[in-house]
């Protein structure tokens, strides 16, 4: 007797709330990384190559700095990436345990040496615990 006194369009929007929170809950075990590549004066590197690897599964993505030195992997998973930097005329730069969380940008900028894509810089990356 109950569900014939509920309307249609009352069930609608119960149906329409449910399909919507499920949506949104999903997508939220995604993050990102972004920052901006800059020289030892702070100046924008334009043109960089941005590596990323996934060290639980070995996926990679690649980008390019645009004309401010910016670079961002939107809705990458989370987990704990190698993240390596090249551009011509600097060391090629290598940021090891960079950890993203649920729902977060973590911001990373890098600042290149001048050198040669030969030389390797590393850096270990990490968090602060809460």
């Amino acid at each position: 007797m109950f569900l014939k006194r509920i309307s249609a369009p009352v069930l609608l929007a119960i149906f329409s709330f449910a399909l919507i929170s499920h949506t949104t809950w999903a997508q939220t075990d995604r993050a990102a990384i972004e920052g901006t590549v800059t020289d030892a004066s702070g100046g924008a590197v334009s043109g960089a190559k941005i590596d990323i690897t996934a060290v639980a599964t070995g996926l990679t993505d690649e980008k390019t700095t645009n004309q401010y030195g910016q670079y961002r992997f939107p809705g990458i998973a989370i987990g704990i990436y190698r993240v390596v930097v090249e551009s011509r005329g600097f060391a090629t730069k290598e940021v090891d345990a960079v950890e993203v969380r649920v729902g977060e940008t973590r911001t990373l900028d890098i600042r290149l040496e001048v050198g040669t894509r030969e030389e390797r810089i590393v850096v270990q990356a990490g968090y602060a615990p809460y």
